[in-house]
């Protein structure tokens, strides 16, 4: 399976700003409720000159944010939404690696420094290489160095992937994105 991350972009009808407040707290207490969900973050606008707020949820499969997209709740979310809002929503679907470092589909918002993505993969990548090598390296020792290389960097990859990346964005997520008003 793999991970999906869906950003929603919404703008406001002028005055609706506390209600979209709102909207979005609700929207992500109610998807955190089904299955599958990860995480969800909610992007406020960053100027005055765009009052877009980006709604991030992050699925383990398209599967269950199938589920999601087809259930009751988020049609009832979905009208709620469109009651305060100028237009229809902006959806983005992302899976794979682009959504290690991606939180919105915001061209404003500038992606996080090639120096500081090096910093948290290799944060990521460093413990896990070392704790797989202390581990796991007695039980390959006797395999071909092609298998050892190929199960030892599929196991990280996942973990990195599905689990410590996640993670390692959600805290640092202020130093990727200092500019970024995030709640």
């Amino acid at each position: 399976m793999q991970a999906i991350k869906v950003i929603v972009a919404r703008r406001p009808i002028p005055g609706k700003e506390a209600e979209m407040d709102a909207f979005a707290t609700e929207v992500k207490d109610i998807v955190a409720q089904f299955p599958g969900h990860i995480e969800t973050t909610v992007c406020k606008p960053s100027n005055n000159n765009d009052p877009e707020y980006r709604i991030v949820i992050t699925f383990d499969s398209l599967k269950n944010y199938r589920k999601w997209e087809s259930s009751k709740e988020r049609e009832s979310l979905a009208k709620k939404g469109n009651d305060i809002t100028d237009e229809p929503p902006q959806f983005k679907i992302m899976t794979g690696l682009e959504t290690w470092f991606s939180i919105t589909s915001d061209t404003s918002v500038k992606p996080p420094e090639k120096y500081k993505m090096v910093v948290i993969i290799w944060l990521c990548l460093f413990p896990l290489a070392s704790l797989f090598n202390w581990f796991l390296s007695p039980f390959l020792q006797d395999w071909p160095f092609l298998a050892k290389t190929f199960i030892s960097t599929l196991t990280i990859v996942l973990i990195m992937t599905y689990i410590a990346m996640p993670i390692m964005r959600k805290i640092f997520t202020k130093w990727l994105y200092p500019d970024m008003e995030e709640r």
